[in-house]
């Protein structure tokens, strides 16, 4: 087989930029780009639930719920009492647009899909059918100087390129013989081929969606713009207040069970029994508890007297008020077992006060103007019915599971346009694969190839003259008469291989690298020079014409390229 050269050896600095620059760079970027963009737009999309962390988040007057309440990508109401639901990661929605933007027209969203098919899908295509063609077609050269290969799958890569017959002949070598470099082929042509086909499938476009729920007595579908997020918990004892038993306080000012709310945020937090009771930092034996003790108010920024007490100043108006003692006995207890963090040095005159522990005595509250004197204890609550409750535009709760059984998402007249998270990431994940084997392909040519280190210039027509070469020789003059099914029956018959003998070239680095790690050995006729001469004698018998200077190279007189004084190019007979 005739292997066509420039006559040039490669520069190192040049072969290692393009054998390994280049490929390791596009590696690097693939990786990078799949790991950063993954990481910043695919974090859970909607975290809401019931937990402290949810509930304090609500406003204390109320939040209205149109942040709260979403549609997935699959038409499914997501609801803010969910645990985290992270659609992107969804295997059901695999198939499915999830990351997507966009207020489009139909005709605006249909024309961005196409164009996304035609100059990346296609586009795309033929970039890296362009990087990856001399690659493949020099690592083809580098196996076949060290194993040989049927004429069928060395035509199939060298004419068919990256094509279904290519993949085909190249399948068929990979079963009958394991070679990494025929997997590497393998893959590379795989790719390419699905290469137009998942671009377009991870794209697309589909109709915006908003959520409703329906009306309990019209059946109408109301938008959750008109639903209020709030807070809420039951109080046990409410008879204390003239109210039934068990009501429910809830967290908006509007509604007149606001004052009990908040009540129930200041005695939660100070009057809880427990070891040392409750703590509070003052100097003084007793004092009073309003709305603004509370640190869940007390974000607003209310300021405090130099004895612990709020400044009224800056202090809102408090619906109710709970008297509070001092109690001597655990104070003292909890300061001896604590005394490191009893007080401390504070620009704020509070925080540099001792913690004392309180009893929470007597206490009233005013409701509909209205005030009710309450003695010990503090009204009763049920921590554990603090919850996120809804409320629509009548004033009307409305119940989780109500919720869950009568919402639906809507289709709107609008258009987005995006992709599917994980199609997109599977894409990801085979290009960094792609160029993987694209980098093992370029490093083993820099180091393992010997006809490589001459610049090799592919040329269709050149491929032609050889492979008409190589078939004469095979199969004698007769091949120029055959016609395409006997022709092909002979060459798929042919029990001879391809090969490129490479003796007459430079060594490659690798061989290079051992070379001079050997001690110097005298020369050896037997071991030296008979392999030489049996193949050039194998080579004449096939017909094969020597120049001298072809005749002193194969002997391994001389290393490069042979210049022929009547030839157009400059060749190698092998």
């Amino acid at each position: 087989m005739r292997v066509v050269s420039s006559g040039q050896r490669q520069s190192g600095v040049k072969a290692v930029l393009e054998h390994i620059g280049v490929p390791l760079l596009c590696l690097t970027v693939t990786a990078l780009f799949t790991g950063l963009f993954f990481s910043t737009y695919t974090q859970d999309s909607y975290d809401y639930s019931t937990s402290s962390s949810y509930l304090t988040s609500t406003s204390s007057t109320g939040t209205p719920a149109t942040g709260l309440f979403y549609c997935d990508a699959g038409g499914d109401v997501i609801y803010p009492w969910e645990s985290s639901r992270n659609q992107y990661w969804n295997p059901n929605l695999w198939l499915t647009i999830t990351l997507a933007s966009g207020s489009l027209t139909f005709t605006q969203a249909k024309a961005i899909d196409i164009i996304w098919d035609l100059v990346v899908g296609r586009g795309g295509q033929m970039l890296l059918c362009v990087l990856a063609y001399p690659p493949m077609r020099k690592s083809l050269l580098t196996a076949l100087e060290r194993h040989s290969m049927h004429m069928p799958v060395v035509a199939s890569l060298a004419f068919e390129h990256f094509s279904v017959v290519s993949w085909w002949a190249t399948t068929r070598e990979l079963f009958r013989g394991w070679s990494w470099r025929l997997f590497g082929y393998l893959w590379m042509i795989i790719y390419l081929l699905i290469f137009g086909t998942i671009v377009s499938a991870m794209t697309g476009y589909q109709a915006n969606m908003r959520p409703y729920y329906s009306e309990q007595n019209s059946g109408n579908l109301m938008a959750y713009s008109n639903v209020e997020g709030l807070r809420g918990v039951k109080v046990t004892d409410g008879q204390r207040v003239g109210l039934q038993p068990d009501v429910l306080a809830l967290s908006i000012e509007s509604d007149p069970t606001w004052p009990l709310y908040q009540y129930y945020m200041v005695s939660s937090e100070y009057c809880m029994e427990n070891q040392y009771g409750s703590q509070i930092r003052s100097n003084k034996t007793s004092g009073v508890l309003t709305a603004a003790n509370s640190s869940y108010s007390g974000y607003s920024g209310y300021q405090y007297n130099s004895d612990g007490t709020v400044d009224s100043t800056k202090q809102i108006n408090s619906s109710f008020y709970i008297d509070w003692t001092k109690n001597k006995n655990l104070s003292d207890q909890y300061q001896s077992q604590y005394s490191d963090y009893s007080g401390y040095t504070s620009s704020s005159n509070y925080y540099s006060l001792e913690a004392i522990i309180i009893n929470c005595t007597s206490s009233n509250i005013t409701l509909s103007n209205h005030t009710y004197e309450l003695k010990e204890p503090v009204l009763s609550f049920e921590s554990s019915s603090l919850q996120a409750y809804y409320r629509d535009g009548s004033g009307k709760l409305l119940n989780q599971t109500w919720l869950e059984l009568n919402s639906q998402c809507q289709v709107l007249q609008t258009y987005q346009w995006g992709f599917s998270s994980l199609l997109l990431f599977t894409f990801c994940i085979l290009t960094i694969l792609f160029f993987v084997a694209l980098l093992a392909l370029h490093i083993d040519i820099w180091r393992n190839s010997q006809t490589n280190r001459i610049n090799q210039k592919f040329s269709l027509y050149r491929d032609i003259l050889d492979f008409a070469h190589q078939l004469r020789t095979e199969i004698g003059s007769k091949v120029e008469d055959m016609p395409p099914k006997d022709l092909d029956q002979s060459v798929a018959a042919q029990a001879d291989f391809v090969t490129v003998a490479a003796y007459e070239y430079p060594q490659s680095r690798a061989q290079e690298r051992r070379s001079r790690r050997k001690p110097k050995q005298p020369f050896n006729f037997r071991t030296d020079s008979m392999p030489r001469l049996r193949k050039m004698g194998s080579e004449l018998k096939a017909g094969h014409e020597y120049s001298m200077g072809e005749m002193k190279r194969s002997l391994g007189m001389t290393y490069g390229p042979v210049r022929k004084q009547t030839a157009d190019s400059i060749d190698f007979s092998v």
